[in-house]
């Protein structure tokens, strides 16, 4: 199906784009992403931050490129978005996973995103919010 241009106030991306295949593609999808949102409209990502999860980033074999909270914003940037906030550590790598510190239950994570000084410690993905100017 083919949307119309500027069809979303609001996209959110998550954790997809270590999975496309080169840095070229990923500057394609937001691209596309930037042509399906309307004026003032938010793109929010979120992904692994490669700057903190080095020795773990590539256990997942569909992991295709690096990105970093910086990488990131030049990406977005390039894509025409203007970041509004950018959270370098904000959630865990993982909450599945037998190295998980934060177990996936509910209450753990409400505690967890109420208390911003633990995503400095434990904080291996990256979150960006940006706009279409």
């Amino acid at each position: 199906m083919d949307l119309p241009e500027k069809y979303f106030d609001m996209i959110f991306m998550s954790n997809i784009l270590e999975h496309l295949n080169s840095r070229e593609h990923v500057s394609q999808f937001l691209a596309r992403a930037f042509q399906q949102l309307e004026q003032a409209g938010h793109l929010v990502v979120l992904g692994p931050n490669f700057r903190y999860t080095m020795k773990q980033y590539f256990d997942f074999a569909d992991h295709n490129i690096i990105i970093t909270h910086k990488s990131m914003v030049e990406f977005l940037i390039g894509a025409g978005f203007v970041p509004q906030t950018i959270v370098p550590r904000f959630l865990p790598y993982s909450f599945r996973s037998q190295r998980a510190l934060l177990p996936g239950a509910r209450y753990l994570t409400r505690l967890y995103l109420r208390f911003p000084p633990l995503w400095h410690l434990m904080g291996r993905q990256f979150l960006i919010v940006a706009i279409k100017p």
